[in-house]
């Protein structure tokens, strides 16, 4: 065995390319011109070789390699160029397509159908629930990670309270409630139920604790992440823009934290020029259908009102996917 005088990161460095069938001349150059000496270089690239432990990790390196491919082949297969819009589907419709392929697309007809798409409003919520408590995210603003750190930033208040910070600030991402805060499980906006009418395709007996509330400012963002069930966001009041990446792309597996990715979406288009990012303003009456996985930052583009539902008459809850919290 070598000494170990080259730096451990070179090391990692090596076994990481050679496990990918990088040529071995080219390593050595690349060295070379960070004043490692070709010997030196040579001599490690022979010991990583011999490792018991580098023949493991070229058959993951392979195993990755072929998942790799699989994932650009289911790419190219279900590549979609922009979010269709439609009608309200059938049940049938909604599970044998969108469903069983994971492909997004809007509703059009289907909110405005609900009693909650003439009444909800901030002048609505402060006039019948202004007495009710429900906790708000506030101080974002403060903090980078408002979204992971969500527990930090929760605090509770009356419903007329809430709703005079949101109107005396109009544009504002310091102020949001948000799905986390689960103000739909309080039982004092239960009356929001019944101004909901279900599709078939959802199961109003599962409504409560399967959806929540979205109500903020224009300038809220939801950042980029993913979720582990299919979900209908469905749009009330105001206008959002939701950014969407397919689940497919690796290049955002690798910046994944959890169920949340490291980068935002104007790092995303800076650093990964590669990833495509499909776009789709709601308007209010719209409902997004967002499959298991899709990555999805939204943006408020007026004061907001949104509830999202995920009491799909199917099995929708796969907590297992979080490849982002797979570390070694």
């Amino acid at each position: 065995m070598t000494d170990e005088v080259l730096a451990p990161d070179w090391r990692a460095w090596l076994a990481d390319n050679l496990a990918r069938g990088v040529a071995k001349d080219e390593m050595v150059a690349r060295m070379a011109e960070h004043d490692v000496p070709e010997a030196e270089a040579q001599k490690w690239i022979v010991a990583i070789e011999r490792s018991p432990a580098f023949a493991a990790a070229c058959r993951e390196a392979l195993r990755a390699e072929r998942a790799e491919l699989v994932l650009r082949l289911v790419r190219t297969r279900a590549r979609i160029e922009t979010v269709e819009r439609r009608t309200d589907p059938t049940p049938d419709e909604l599970f044998a397509g969108p469903w069983a392929s994971g492909t997004p697309f809007v509703i059009t007809d289907l909110v405005p159908r609900w009693p909650a798409f003439t009444r909800w409003s901030p002048d609505d919520f402060r006039t019948r629930f202004g007495d009710v408590e429900i906790e708000a995210s506030t101080h974002r603003d403060a903090d980078p990670r408002y979204d992971i750190r969500f527990a930090q930033h929760a605090e509770r208040m009356p419903m007329a309270e809430y709703v005079e910070r949101v109107l005396a600030r109009p544009r504002s991402n310091d102020i949001y409630l948000i799905a986390n805060n689960r103000n739909l499980e309080r039982g004092g906006l239960a009356p929001l139920f019944d101004e909901i009418v279900h599709p078939p395709y959802l199961d109003p007996r599962r409504t409560v604790g399967s959806s929540a509330l979205w109500f903020g400012p224009a300038g809220t963002i939801t950042p980029l992440h993913h979720d582990t069930s299919n979900i209908l966001l469905a749009q009330i009041h105001g206008r959002k823009r939701v950014y969407l990446v397919d689940p497919c792309e690796p290049e955002l597996l690798g910046r994944a934290d959890g169920v949340y990715c490291e980068l935002d979406l104007a790092g995303v288009r800076a650093e990964l020029p590669e990833v495509r990012v499909l776009e789709v303003e709601l308007a209010p009456g719209e409902a997004l259908f967002l499959p298991l996985g899709w990555w999805h930052e939204i943006h408020a583009l007026d004061v907001s009102i949104s509830i999202a539902l995920n009491s799909f008459r199917r099995p929708n809850a796969h907590d297992w996917y979080k490849p982002g919290a797979l570390r070694r």
